[in-house]
């Protein structure tokens, strides 16, 4: 079986392959330099607006799934809405 012989173009070396991965570090570097203070008010609004869908969403006296054990409800604990909407066969 004959070998096939790779030219200088085809071949990588160890060092070569670091260079490219600092060339991509460097890049990423340079850019968040030159655009830090759009990238913190760009985390900064998406924050905000999280925080305050969080907050609107969510009554003041909610009880979500981490406060619910399997059977800890009854039929009187929901509102007429959610009990009219309890439609169809058991389990």
């Amino acid at each position: 079986m004959g070998r096939s012989r790779l030219t200088r173009e085809e071949t990588c070396t160890d060092e070569e392959s670091l260079d490219a991965k600092s060339n991509h570090v460097g890049e990423t570097a340079s850019y968040i330099n030159r655009h830090h203070l759009a990238l913190f008010a760009l985390f900064f609004a998406l924050g905000g607006t999280s925080f305050a869908a969080g907050n609107a969403l969510l009554p003041g006296n909610s009880v979500g799934t981490k406060q619910v054990i399997n059977g800890s409800l009854r039929t009187n604990d929901l509102s007429k809405t959610a009990r009219s909407a309890l439609k169809g066969n058991r389990g």
